[in-house]
């Protein structure tokens, strides 16, 4: 597709084209003599235009590869205030990278608490971030790894085109690129428009302005971002068109509230900890008379929810959500996008929801392939700068064994003629 002086052309400022341009576009044995981009269906001067600008912004020109969390106490207290709201805690976990992940992605994402040092090592890597726990377990089965070989494999340069490609085909994004959708794809990619002109829908931030809640316990800041993001919309039009806010009753659980539930009330009231679907942040329990009014309105399906356990209709979750024969709690594919199945989305379009802590990004860059590199934004919950990439190849991925809103329409264009 891109020859490597094109590629040299197109991001000037990586230290390593030809390892770049050899795991995106060199002919591989193991796929067959296809590409890793051809393999991923990424096969056509349009698609490739759209996923080189969205790594090139992703990763500053391919310069970055992982998220540098090294803040000083000042930065954590603007950027993190949630987890670090006076100066004393920040000053304890300032400038240690690896505390702050922790801490920061403790209980979200699949992660575990802050003691399992998960946030860390399910951090953002690769060229379009994989972020979380539960991104890096469904990355690592499509390849048959486990979720640790698949956060090193995303040090490398194969790994980390790879975990972009394979993000890109989770999300079907092709369908975006093939459409000239800038617009869709940023939503999916960063879950917001921030930089792009756009008029955004409601958002995570509006989600408590829409909603009210059972008591103190009911936890929902614990969500998905995109789920937030989702249930706000479907939220403000129930509100809009009935007067009244949904009551949650049950939001985010962590994994021990979980278990006092199960041994409460057992299986199949409550499911086994370390299965629910609250547990990931992506299911929320709601009045009764308020589901079934949402969806007499017909808004579970505009917004992409469904309530999937009998006689359970105050229980809803996304309807990508689908569980597997041997375990009924459980998704049997990765949360991808709102509308699958047949179901209507919003015509502002439902928030995507793909297990990736996600952000809006920073401001467009006005002609990104000819920027210095510099830290930009991500599909983190922070703005990053991410650490250069390890040069050293893993193995082969099948011996082992799983952007952004401001790529440039500019730079989409010149590829595509590129590779016309």
């Amino acid at each position: 597709m891109l020859t490597l002086k094109q590629f040299k052309e197109f991001a000037p400022h990586t230290k390593y084209p030809d390892n770049w341009h050899d795991a995106l576009f060199g002919k591989q044995t193991e796929l067959d003599g296809k590409s890793l981009l051809e393999d991923y269906d990424i096969n056509t001067p349009i698609r490739v235009a759209a996923f080189m600008a969205q790594c090139h912004h992703e990763s500053g020109g391919f310069v970055y590869l992982s998220e540098n969390l090294n803040y000083s106490a000042k930065g954590l207290m603007k950027t993190f205030a949630k987890y670090f709201p006076d100066e004393v805690t920040a000053k304890a976990y300032a400038n240690n990278p690896k505390r702050i992940a922790n801490r920061v992605y403790a209980n979200r994402m699949g992660n575990g608490p802050e003691e399992s040092a998960e946030g860390s090592l399910y951090k953002g890597r690769g060229l379009i971030q994989v972020t979380g726990k539960d991104n890096y377990f469904w990355f690592a089965a499509s390849l048959e790894m486990t979720p640790e070989q698949a956060s090193e494999y995303t040090q490398t340069f194969e790994g980390a085109a790879q975990s972009a490609c394979w993000f890109w085909e989770t999300n079907k994004l092709n369908r975006f690129a093939d459409a000239g959708d800038l617009r869709g794809m940023t939503k999916v990619i960063n879950g917001g428009y921030k930089g792009m002109g756009f008029a955004a829908p409601p958002s995570s931030a509006d989600l408590k302005s829409y909603v009210k809640l059972k008591d103190g316990s009911v936890n929902i800041d614990g969500l998905n971002p995109a789920m937030q993001e989702r249930l706000a919309g479907l939220a403000k039009e129930y509100y809009d068109r009935t007067g009244k806010k949904l009551q949650i009753n049950s939001g985010f659980r962590d994994s021990l509230e979980q278990a006092k539930l199960f041994a409460k009330y057992g299986s199949p009231r409550a499911a086994p900890p370390g299965t629910s679907m609250h547990e990931h942040g992506l299911a929320v329990d709601i009045n009764t008379s308020d589901a079934n009014e949402a969806a007499r309105l017909g808004l579970m399906a505009k917004y992409g929810f469904s309530r999937p356990v009998p006689g359970e209709t105050w229980h809803l979750q996304p309807v990508e959500a689908h569980a597997t024969p041997d375990n009924p709690y459980s998704p049997g594919t990765p949360i991808a996008v709102a509308g699958d199945g047949g179901k209507a989305v919003s015509p502002t379009g439902a928030a995507s929801i793909d297990l990736t802590a996600q952000s809006a990004v920073e401001k467009v860059y006005a002609d990104a392939a000819a920027a210095a590199p510099a830290a930009v934004s991500s599909t983190s919950t922070s703005s990053v700068a991410m650490q250069d990439v390890n040069p050293k190849s893993a193995a082969d991925p099948r011996d082992l064994g799983l952007m952004s809103a401001g790529a440039d329409t500019s730079m989409m264009q010149d590829i595509n003629a590129a590779v016309s």
